[in-house]
């Protein structure tokens, strides 16, 4: 899951450090190569999932980093109403870069930008029970899937044309 959430007593260890992507209309006056300063995101509306989903606090966090507000009154229920949203040119929105090559796969009309460091991020995690008596197991599938999943993002930023 993505953190952080309150999880009480619950066990949670860090898996990965995800990057969040600007994206926007393959038209748009920032969709050029190279990375963006966070800042930007004060000049321009800003889309984003409906209230309630973590996805949504978490760019609101990265919004309030460049002072900008949320104008829009448009919210999406999903990754893939999002991006077709700021592909119809209602605005530009942020996304994890593991959903990118799903999201904005080459033919969506969509372009992404990385941030200039430090980019803003999410960490994703595991969550279990203390008590559970699989917790070594647990423990083992956690370096597992730090292994993995830096080369899923990676994987995913690239099938999605954007620069690593």
């Amino acid at each position: 899951m993505a953190l952080p959430v309150e999880t009480g007593a619950l066990r949670v260890a860090p898996i990965v450090d995800e990057a969040f992507v600007l994206t926007m209309p393959e038209s748009h006056a920032l969709a050029a190569p190279g990375p963006v300063d966070v800042q930007t995101l004060a000049d321009v509306p800003v889309l984003l999932m409906e209230d309630g989903h973590c996805l949504r606090d978490h760019a609101l966090s990265v919004c309030a980093t460049a002072g900008e507000v949320e104008h829009s009154t448009v919210h999406a229920a999903s990754l893939g109403t999002l991006a077709q949203m700021v592909a119809s040119g209602l605005g530009v929105t942020l996304l994890p870069a593991s959903s990118l090559a799903v999201e904005t796969r080459p033919g969506t009309g969509l372009s992404n930008r990385r941030f200039v460091a430090p980019e803003p991020v999410r960490t994703i995690g595991l969550v279990w029970r203390r008590s559970d008596p699989r917790a070594d197991s647990y423990e083992l599938l956690v370096e597992r899937l730090r292994e993995r999943f830096e080369g899923i993002i990676r994987d995913s930023l690239v099938a999605s044309g954007t620069t690593v």
